[in-house]
């Protein structure tokens, strides 16, 4: 659950990011530059840290279900009897 978390948070930021650029890019069409440079710095920074953090959410589940792969448990665990069925007779 907790990576699952991770990577929905990466992709929020990522859409989050991508928000934040293209409002940067209009407000620099439209009314000209305020403070050169900051806010598409941290737009950017934000728009990889999203994608870093999705792709470790990816890369922990792969590595989870990998991890419960080779512990080699059995899939299905059945009940032992000491009844003898009518075909063994």
């Amino acid at each position: 659950m907790p990576l699952t978390i991770a990577a929905f948070m990466g992709m929020l930021l990522f859409a989050i990011s991508l928000a934040g650029i293209i409002f940067v890019i209009v407000r620099q069409l439209v009314w000209g530059g305020s403070a050169y440079g900051w806010s598409s710095t941290i737009c950017i920074l934000l728009l990889i840290s999203g994608i870093q953090l999705f792709c470790i959410g990816v890369l922990g589940q792969y590595l989870a279900k990998t991890y419960l792969e080779v512990k080699r448990r059995p899939i299905y665990i059945t009940k032992e009897t000491n009844v003898i069925s009518l075909k063994q007779r």
